[in-house]
């Protein structure tokens, strides 16, 4: 399955999962039932039926299912009415994955490593003859093409010319195979790690040490209310150790913002993580019916920041309607926050109340149980 994402550049590892989780929806549900059973609460559990469990070929037609799941209740997730009705009126069921299927990061395979060790995949060909031809070819290639990438593009025309690369790449991989268990193991133990774990620190930490957790009246008071909790908490009470431990902070801002939508719990507003109202997705949209606000999250790190500031959350605002935005920037070393306040004096949003620096630096701060 793997290999479908060496085929072009436009199959992603989303679109190589989604496909994946389609063609076991059954086993999942299967094993998510069988352990429900076992280790959850009764009532937290429901029955459920499921469109598109599995293809019969013989009446070629999707088939449903009956299955008792786990669910989120939509009273204390503060899921939409029409997120509720999706599924059933007690909530939206939830599909266990057994963690030794779980991958972090792309696909063990995928278009992009190809490209990456082209050099290898040639020099592994046994082939003295197609190896000269393979390199000889790709040389001229080189030559003729013109634009940004000529490398890439004589990559790209010497695999459609010799697909025998295809299969060398794969055997290279092959023999790789106990570093990708491996890697697979320590990303799983990552994820625990930062998504269950820190998680649960964090949660138990914002719902004592400060008011993260009480509601405010309008969408954007209600965002800028946890953004501003989560910055105390991050600066004044030693929760940079959650995000930033041991001097390792999260390296993407896709798990700032995986992180930053599951300790917001507990809401009576619609939170969704990056919708896309057709100009691009935006990080979070809290809304209760027609009062919305934009919430994006940024590391201070990223080398687009500032072309970012200028003009994505303003086009946000059009596509999804409103003038409520809150920009939160993280960052973790002196470096970073040097870079980001010379960015907001340049584009005069040094003062702009809807730009919320979170300062994780682990270099700068007492501890809170050792400051006085």
């Amino acid at each position: 399955m793997e290999q479908i994402r060496l085929v072009d550049d436009g199959v992603g590892q989303d679109g190589v999962s989604d496909f994946a989780t389609n063609m076991i929806k059954g086993y999942l549900l299967e094993y998510t039932q069988e352990f429900a059973r076992r280790h959850i609460d009764p009532d937290l559990r429901r029955r459920f039926v499921v469109e598109r469990v599995r293809f019969d070929f013989n009446t070629e037609t999707w088939v449903s299912g009956t299955y008792e799941l786990p669910f989120l209740d939509p009273e204390k997730t503060g899921a939409s009415t029409r997120r509720r009705n999706r599924r059933t009126d007690v909530g939206e069921y939830v599909l266990l994955t057994p963690t030794d299927l779980l991958s972090r990061n792309d696909t063990f395979i995928n278009r992009e490593d190809l490209l990456r060790n082209f050099d290898k995949v040639v020099k592994s060909c046994e082939n003295e003859n197609l190896r000269a031809k393979i390199n000889e070819y790709f040389n001229k290639k080189l030559m003729e093409v013109e634009g940004e990438s000529p490398r890439l593009e004589a990559i790209t025309q010497t695999l459609w010319r010799f697909p025998d690369l295809y299969e060398l790449y794969l055997k290279l991989k092959e023999r790789e195979a106990q570093t990708a268990n491996r890697q697979n193991r320590d990303d799983v133990d990552y994820i625990t790690t930062v998504f269950v774990t820190r998680v649960r620190e964090i949660i138990n930490e914002l719902e004592r040490r400060t008011d993260f957790y009480s509601h405010s009246p309008d969408s954007h008071g209600e965002a800028l209310k946890r953004v501003w909790a989560f910055k105390r908490y991050v600066e004044d009470q030693d929760g940079y150790r959650v995000i930033n431990r041991r001097g390792k902070p999260f390296s993407d801002e896709m798990e700032v913002q995986l992180f930053f939508g599951l300790i917001w719990y507990g809401t009576t507003f619609d939170v969704n993580r990056e919708p896309n109202n057709g100009r691009g997705p935006v990080d979070f949209k809290v809304s209760y019916g027609r009062d919305k606000a934009l919430v994006e999250l940024k590391l201070a790190s990223n080398s687009k920041l500032e072309m970012n500031l200028q003009k994505q959350v303003a086009i946000y605002e059009k596509a999804n309607q409103t003038q409520k935005s809150i920009k939160v920037i993280i960052f973790y070393t002196e470096r970073q926050e040097a870079r980001v306040r010379d960015i907001l004096k340049k584009l005069e949003l040094d003062q702009d109340p809807s730009i919320v620096l979170v300062d994780a630096r682990d270099d700068n701060k007492p501890s809170a149980s050792k400051a006085k």
